[in-house]
């Protein structure tokens, strides 16, 4: 229950050496309220000073501190926040820079990997349908006499596309996916013009295999699995290592955090 109690009111006159020193231990007892008077004839000889430079760097180091703990999807903490932490300012932000050096390194390997998993699983997606058609991906037009493209295009045009090319056309359906049909499509050099036009009409999406020297489909269907594994592996690894050092640090940045506040509120 609250209840009102009486207040005094104190006019201080100090040595500006003591200024902080006196400020800390008034905070520490939390039933204090600070009012800085006007300089005067009657009052202080001085105005008081311009800290906004100062300010504005304890505040970015509480930003910082917030933006590293939401990295390491860290919580707070609220111990031992009844007493100012025994750290400089200066401490605080050298301190910060290591924990922030150590965080870095793991956040930008785990960029790093999501990355990487990303395009290893496009790249396994994009040549699924393919798998067990042994396609060479030296290039759709490294062959002297054949042209063929892959693809897909509706299921329903399927049938008109095979009366229209003929026997100039050897097309090879794949299992439909979506409502879309794979298609593979090879025909000879001379018969290109008129078989790129036949697809057209019939709506044919061109997808772009990877073109990798000596390799086919399935070896790099086989290749980008193990190395998502890997990846996946890796990643784990990571997110662990970050998790143990969020629990590890989360003490230290309760404290920068604090000594910042602390500051931050010395210069108000």
């Amino acid at each position: 229950m609250f209840r009102a109690v009486a207040m005094m009111q104190l006019s201080v006159v100090m040595l500006e050496r003591d200024t902080r020193a006196v400020l800390r231990a008034l905070g520490e007892l939390g039933a204090v309220q600070l009012r800085r008077t006007p300089a005067g004839p009657d009052s202080a000889p001085v105005s008081a000073p311009d800290h906004a430079e100062e300010l504005a760097r304890c505040e970015r180091l509480i930003a910082r501190v917030k933006e590293l703990r939401s990295s390491l999807e860290s919580a707070a903490r609220d111990e031992n926040r009844s007493a100012p932490p025994e750290m400089t300012f200066e401490q605080a932000q050298a301190h910060f820079g290591l924990i922030e050096q150590q965080a870095d390194a793991l956040l930008n390997r785990r960029q790093h990997l999501l990355e990487r998993w990303g395009k290893l699983t496009a790249v396994c997606e994009q040549v699924s349908g393919y798998r067990g058609l042994d396609i060479p991906l030296d290039g759709a037009d490294r062959f002297s006499f054949l042209h063929f493209v892959a693809g897909n295009l509706p299921a329903e045009n399927l049938e008109k596309l095979q009366e229209e090319v003929g026997a100039r056309v050897a097309l090879l359906p794949l299992p439909t996916r979506e409502g879309r049909q794979p298609l593979l499509a090879m025909t000879t050099r001379e018969g290109r013009p008129a078989l790129e036009s036949a697809l057209e009409r019939a709506d044919f999406k061109r997808e772009t295999l990877p073109v990798i020297e000596s390799a086919t489909v399935d070896t790099l269907s086989e290749d980008s699995l193990r190395d998502q594994a890997s990846a996946a592996a890796e990643l784990q690894e990571t997110n662990e290592q970050i998790r143990a050092l969020a629990a590890e640090v989360a003490p230290s940045l309760a404290t920068i955090e604090q000594a910042a506040t602390v500051e931050r509120r010395l210069l108000e």
